[in-house]
């Protein structure tokens, strides 16, 4: 046995390895590393190849120290001689490895790594049989060295000869034991490792599967192979939304995240070992895209320093976002469900990067899925490609509220337009933009309903002043012709369920506010239920706004009852009540037709309630029109 110094003081050394490294279990990756490669120098020399063994402290234990856990990695590779051991292990940042192209996997390497044993063992012994020890060198010999001690024993391996090849013994410190559990290695090892060229067992288990082919194949299949790897990668319990193979440096995937789970960072390999996990997508595209990437040449160990100013971490932070906007563009390519599913997961941040890049927005704004107004069970967007391709006019409607616009947006579905439903500022400053790009008006319902109603306003009418007399002051009276004797169209209910079915009601709005002067006109209100579609009521920020559409029968019957002299006081009721009726239709987002199938419910309830206040009044009333009751007047 031999002594042999170490020139590096171990615990000064090891005080700048913790600052570089997150955790002790750092150490399986560096033995793992060396392993392989003396695996790989092995098959170069015409050996077979064998699988590498790791053994945990679940597994072993050494038969003396109290029992203190072993960890152990084996492999039949290489092997090192007395000469080799002494050089590479008594020395640090030494490399006995070879340099040249092919004759490494450039993965590894005895010397810095190595010493990461000490970051969780106190003492490490390495037995080595050399495939060609030269003539009269022991074929096994053993390296040991205690963390404490600075003099490292070299001698002859005890017991009979072993095959050739390489078993690093480490001493576990008992406070850390339990991270080098058969499962925690298994866990870690497979994160740190995308594949291995050759077989891996851990306590019996096989690591994964190695590349047969060789690790320089290709590793991302294309097709489903990509979106298999990124779940199991990340553990998620669905596939990704899309994921597509990418040329980057290498090779690489990037891919969408399902829905409501966290966006992991890039995941960069160097030759199928994991280098770094930073954020290298720049935001929003972090916040619902991931990657894994397999370079040749990169930074095996890189601080944050390196990762800003190396010009080949630059470069790979340009190819990710190139990357990835391919990969959004990619996305027109792909089912229409695809692009809603994404869209519906992640559309705020997607419309955040199609604003910020005008290419982006050319290539995937035309097929962007945007919410239909009306939604069906079977379609509930409409694209800008589509809207073009219906060949029914150069302008695309949208809506903010479905209450207040609702009877606007049907007026523009009878026209045979498209209404759209935008609820947030940047996603209509980016539809805008898309439909300027395409030709397209892009118009709000109500304003344009508005501006057309004010251009074919009918002056003179003297129903203007009629309606006028009835209103507040800050509701506008607007007299104009529409389309036919609707109002501006049929009102569509916006309180179904999802079969169609009518909700319901609240009633006390009836009871509230313009209807407590009803209380005694519960004929008056009977009878002006056909009035419904008879007028119309919206707000925006100046106020509210009647429509009188003047081809409508009960408006015409009230234009004749006003030019023959009726009584003012009463037809003054019949607008009241007419006004009331539209702007509670609008308050509460319940249209005619749903109002009528309720008729029979809403005047029992009414009647009720108006009967409690007032004894006198009795019976149910009768659905008549305006022109019959006011005749009896």
């Amino acid at each position: 046995m031999r002594n042999i110094e170490i020139s590096t003081d171990v615990n000064s050394f090891l005080s700048m390895v913790e600052s570089l490294f997150d955790s002790p279990t750092v150490l399986l990756r560096e033995l793992l590393q060396n392993a392989l490669e003396a695996t790989f120098q092995a098959v170069r020399a015409g050996a077979h190849a064998s699988p590498i063994h790791i053994r945990t402290p679940d597994a072993i234990t050494s038969p003396g120290d109290g029992a203190r856990g072993v960890l152990s990695v084996s492999d039949h590779g290489v092997g090192m001689t007395e000469a080799d051991l002494e050089r590479s292990l008594s020395s640090v940042f030494f490399s006995g490895w070879p340099t040249g192209s092919g004759e490494t996997l450039g993965i590894g390497k005895f010397g810095f790594g190595f010493y990461t044993v000490f970051l969780a063992a106190d003492e490490v012994s390495v037995t080595s049989q050399a495939l060609q020890a030269p003539d009269g060198e022991a074929t096994s010999v053993c390296w040991s060295l205690r963390r404490d001690e600075g003099i490292a024993r070299l001698r002859a391996a005890e017991g009979a000869p072993q095959p050739h090849g390489t078993s690093v013994a480490l001493l576990i410190d008992p406070r850390r034991e339990h991270l080098f559990t058969t499962e925690s290695v298994l866990e870690y090892l497979r994160d740190a490792y995308l594949y291995a060229p050759f077989p891996v067992h851990v306590d019996g288990v096989p690591l994964g599967v190695p590349k047969v082919e060789g690790w320089r194949d290709s590793l991302f299949a294309r097709g489903g192979g990509a979106a298999d790897l990124m779940r199991d990668r990340f553990g998620w319990d669905e596939k990704p939304l899309h994921a597509q193979p990418v040329e980057i440096d290498g090779e690489g995937v990037l891919a969408i995240i399902p829905d409501g789970v966290p966006a992991p960072p890039v995941t960069v390999y160097r030759r199928g070992i994991k280098v770094t996990a930073e954020e290298l997508l720049p935001y929003p595209l972090n916040y619902f895209m991931c990657g894994i990437v397999n370079v040749e040449d990169i930074e095996l160990k890189p601080d944050r320093a390196g990762l800003r100013n190396d010009e080949r971490y630059t470069r790979l932070r340009q190819n990710l976002f190139d990357g990835a906007k391919e990969l959004l563009k990619g996305l027109t390519g792909r089912p229409g469900s695809t692009l809603e599913r994404v869209f519906d997961a992640h559309g705020e941040q997607i419309t955040r990067v199609m604003g910020k890049s005008p290419d982006l927005r050319r290539a995937l704004g035309p097929h962007l899925p945007l919410p239909l107004y009306f939604p069906s069970p079977t379609r509930r967007h409409v694209t800008v490609a589509e809207i073009l391709e219906q060949d029914r006019g150069r302008t695309v409607y949208w809506a903010y509220d479905r209450g207040v616009d609702q009877l606007f947006a049907d007026r523009v579905r009878y026209l045979g337009g498209t209404s759209i439903l935008l609820k947030d500022r940047r996603m209509l400053e980016l539809v805008s933009s898309i439909c300027a790009e395409q030709g397209l008006t892009l118009r709000h319902v109500v304003h344009d309903y508005i501006a057309e109603t004010r251009s074919s306003t009918v002056s003179e009418s003297p129903l203007t002043a009629l309606f006028e007399s009835v209103v507040e002051d800050d509701c506008s009276v607007l007299c104009v012709e529409d389309l036919d004797d609707r109002v501006p169209v049929k009102l569509i209910s916006v309180g179904a369920g999802p079969a169609g079915e009518a909700t319901g009601i609240d009633l006390s709005v009836l009871l509230d506010s313009d209807w407590r002067q009803l209380e005694n006109d519960v004929d008056f209100f009977s009878s002006s239920l056909a009035s419904l579609s008879s007028l119309s009521a919206t707000s925006d920020d100046d106020g509210w706004w009647v429509v009188v559409n003047l081809r409508n029968a009960i408006i015409r019957d009230l234009s004749t009852s006003l030019e023959g002299g009726c009584n003012a006081k009463t037809l003054e009721r019949h607008a009241r009540i007419m006004v009331a009726l539209a702007k509670f239709m609008a308050q509460t987002s319940i249209g005619a037709e749903q109002f009528e199938r309720l008729n029979s419910e809403v005047l029992s309830v009414l009647h009720d309630s108006l009967a409690a206040r007032d004894p006198v009044a009795s019976g149910v009333p009768s659905n008549d029109g305006v022109a019959s009751n006011e005749s009896e007047s």
